[in-house]
C-alpha cells in the first residue's frame, strides 16, 4: 500500500538532511561559535566596503574607529 514508502522516504530524508546539519555544526565548532559573514545582497557589500574604508580592516568589526 501507500504507507510502504514511508520507511524509505524517512531514510532518504535523513540522508539528505544529515550532511547539511553536520556542516553547520562543524563550522560553528571550528569558528568558536561565530557565524561566518556572507555577502548576500548589494547592501552587505556596501557595508563591507564602508567598514574597510573607515577602519582599514576587513569584516572584523568597527572597534578601530577613533
Amino acid at each position: 500500500m501507500w504507507y510502504e514508502i514511508l520507511p524509505s522516504a524517512a531514510v532518504m530524508y535523513a540522508a539528505l538532511i544529515i550532511p547539511g546539519l553536520s556542516t553547520l555544526y562543524i563550522h560553528r565548532y571550528l569558528n568558536n561559535g561565530k557565524t561566518k559573514k556572507m555577502i548576500k545582497t548589494i547592501n552587505d557589500y556596501k557595508a563591507l566596503q564602508r567598514e574597510k574604508r573607515l577602519c582599514g580592516t576587513g569584516p572584523k568589526g568597527l572597534e578601530n574607529i577613533d
